[in-house]
């Protein structure tokens, strides 16, 4: 077998490294009800002082980063993604006033509120 590949296994299998890439980036549930909006986000291994949350023009974006102590090394093999992420989701009618965020065992969890008296407007088709 090729030695580079048994060192780095992932990087000759797309659905792999995109799987790698997604946790890395943070895999999420986001829902809505008439009354709220919720996101969970898996960051596992990331501080609360890590993560940034902005609400803005009915958007929330989250972003964070890891990084990694250098230490010398002879030879390493890192499989833990370092660097700055964001995601971002619109939240059309969401109370600014009234967001609350945790982060608890490696899960953000986001809740937004809705505006009382907010609702979609449906668009007819011509």
């Amino acid at each position: 077998m090729n030695k580079e590949l048994m060192m780095f296994p992932w990087t000759d299998v797309p659905s792999v490294s995109r799987e790698f890439t997604d946790l890395m980036n943070g895999k999420c549930d986001f829902s809505e009800t008439d009354e709220a909006y919720e996101i969970e986000m898996e960051l596992p291994g990331v501080k609360k002082e890590e993560v940034d949350i902005l609400f803005k023009d009915d958007r929330v974006t989250v972003k964070w980063s890891r990084s990694r102590e250098k230490k010398a090394k002879k030879r390493a093999f890192f499989e833990r993604q370092m660097g700055s992420f964001s995601r971002s989701f619109v939240t059309e009618g969401a109370d600014p006033d009234k967001i609350t965020a945790s982060l608890k065992k490696g899960v953000l969890k986001i809740e937004l509120p809705k505006l009382a008296g907010f609702q979609a407007k449906q668009i007819e088709i011509h």
